[in-house]
């Protein structure tokens, strides 16, 4: 299994498979291959077990002998098989990981022309002037507005400052004037001044003093 760099990434012309794709394939089939001379050789080697232990039970040490022997040449096939694997695995995964930096390779290679190109429609000088221009037009638009802004305080300051008075004095809550009520009058007054009223004649209050006589009476009779 020798290829060259070379052939492994030139493409075929007729078919358009590229040679590693053929490597690839070629050392896949070696390798099914190899797994089914694996898989006869583990049943050869089992089979001779059991026949070995038959003749050991049998007492035919000789052939058991023999049969052994066999079995050992069998396995040290198996293993020089099992390297072989080893190694066509490891090409395979060799190989694919090749064409994959390939793959990487001309995707930068792409990438790197594609970036060059728009950078090349760039004009470098243009790129500068577009860009003072810019800064000037931002410039000089900031000039105008600062200069509408002066004109328009000096002409109409006074108007300006007139119309917001007027505002403030639409919002301020008028003030409505406040009605004091009437201080009531007293009844008895007022019926002392109408003389059609005759005057009410109130009772005599008794006094509580008692008199002289009764006191003596009291006093009698506590005695």
């Amino acid at each position: 299994f020798t290829y060259t760099m070379g052939s492994l990434f030139s493409k075929s012309a007729d078919s358009g498979i590229t040679a590693h794709d053929r490597a690839v394939l070629d050392l896949k089939t070696q390798r099914d291959r190899l797994h089914k001379y694996t898989r006869a050789s583990e049943q050869i080697i089992e089979k001779d077990t059991e026949t070995i232990k038959k003749l050991i039970k049998q007492g035919h040490k000789e052939k058991a002998l023999l049969v052994l022997k066999r079995r050992k040449y069998q396995e040290t096939l198996l293993a020089k098989n099992q390297k072989l694997l080893d190694n066509i695995q490891e090409m395979v995964d060799s190989i694919q990981f090749a064409q994959m930096e390939v793959k990487v390779f001309k995707s930068l290679r792409q990438g790197a022309n594609s970036l060059k190109e728009i950078q090349n429609q760039i004009n470098l000088g243009e790129l500068e002037d577009i860009m003072n221009d810019t800064a000037e037009g931002i410039q000089k638009q900031q000039e105008i507005d600062e200069l509408l802004g002066t004109k328009l305080t000096e002409e109409n300051d006074a108007e300006i400052l007139a119309e917001l008075q007027a505002l403030q004095e639409e919002m301020e809550p008028k003030e409505s004037p406040i009605e004091l009520p009437d201080v009531p009058v007293d009844p008895l007054e007022e019926v002392q001044k109408d003389p059609e009223v005759e005057p009410t004649e109130f009772p005599v209050v008794p006094s509580h003093e008692l008199e002289e006589g009764q006191k003596d009476e009291r006093v009698a009779l506590n005695a």
